[in-house]
């Protein structure tokens, strides 16, 4: 976004500290900052304010504080975009256990596996948004993407999650790291041949603006 619009200032804002370093316009400037524990900002500080795929990093409780925060952070008027993924469609077996296996996981964690579902809920709820939308696009493994290199890359994702999870989802089902690593490579084959598919869910509000003007009146005697 900020190659694309050089004009505009854009702030990340990451908990981990290793970003790229290869690309890194002059309009981006990135922040460490665990945004459960409060964003950097003053109040009413941005015009645009996106966060994605953090299904696995907020728990149901938290959710509500992150959007306070986000929100509080928004200029009225301005906008807020959530975008966050579903449970895998249509997948093979083996694909299948291992994504029943993450969910369960991260249900115990107390993070909100439901999130699709609720996602728009947690900005309703909010009380400072309006406009709220909600988007539902379908994000395909295999041939219906009808774009073999989005197949690809969307696949390359997955297999990543896979690698991530791998510590704890070879103890969840008791498989040696040769085991694991053999049932990755089938369900990379799975999720094309089966055309396996996930939602993705987009909602986006504008903060309200408050048209309740203030007036001061000074007496001077």
């Amino acid at each position: 976004m900020a190659s694309t619009y050089p004009s505009i200032s854009v702030v990340g804002i990451d908990i981990s500290p290793y970003q790229a370093s290869q690309i890194k316009p002059e309009n981006f400037t990135f922040i460490k900052a665990n945004v459960q524990e409060g964003i950097p900002f003053e109040d009413d500080t941005f015009d645009f304010v996106f966060q994605r795929y953090l299904i696995g990093g907020h728990s149901k409780e938290k959710w509500p504080i992150v959007i306070n925060e986000m929100v509080r952070v928004l200029k009225p008027g301005g906008y807020l975009e959530l975008c966050e993924p579903s449970a895998m469609c249509d997948a093979g077996p083996v694909t299948q256990q291992l994504c029943d296996a993450e969910l369960e996981i991260m249900e115990r964690k107390g993070l909100d596996v439901d999130l699709i579902q609720n996602l728009e809920k947690y900005a309703q709820n909010h009380g400072h948004l309006k406009n709220i939308k909600k988007e539902l696009r379908q994000c395909h493994h295999g041939v219906k993407s009808n774009n073999i290199e989005l197949s690809k890359a969307a696949i390359s994702n997955l297999i990543a999650v896979y690698n991530l999870f791998k510590p704890v989802l070879v103890k969840e089902l008791k498989l040696s790291n040769a085991k694991f690593d053999e049932l990755v490579k089938i369900s990379e084959k799975e999720l094309f041949e089966f055309d396996s598919y996930y939602f993705l869910i987009r909602v986006y509000a504008s903060k309200a603006v408050d048209n309740n003007i203030e007036i001061k009146i000074c007496n001077s005697i």
